[in-house]
């Protein structure tokens, strides 16, 4: 369990700002293929900030963080964390992709398909 947020290694942010060969690419124009994007005015300290936002405020409501996945609603949107287990016990980030909100998309056919929010995500 983690009790401090935890920071995206270089690798992480390329998988999670452009894409590799496990996916990812949620910048805006990145144009990945069913991938969700953040909104067009979302530069990466405003990402960096929104990751770490979650994970303070999940830290604060559950005293610590896990293996799995985690999500929050920071800045319009609903963002989801997805952490894992080095074989040192240490948590790591995987990914940080948004779900749904203000100006975020899906890429489906080539069209950037809207993805609002639903009532349920004020509730975070």
């Amino acid at each position: 369990m983690s009790s401090i947020p935890l920071v995206p290694t270089p690798e992480v942010w390329q998988h999670i700002l452009f894409g590799d060969v496990n996916g990812g690419g949620h910048l805006f124009g990145a144009n990945v293929e069913s991938k969700t994007e953040f909104p067009f005015d979302w530069h990466l300290s405003r990402i960096e900030r929104a990751i770490e936002g979650v994970q303070r405020n999940h830290i604060a409501r559950h005293g610590g963080m896990r293996v799995g996945q985690l999500e929050g609603f920071v800045d319009g949107l609903v963002l989801r964390l997805v952490l894992e287990e080095c074989e040192n016990g240490e948590l790591y980030l995987v990914t940080a992709y948004p779900l749904r909100g203000q100006g975020v998309h899906q890429n489906r056919g080539g069209k950037k398909v809207s993805r609002p929010l639903k009532e349920t995500d004020m509730e975070f």
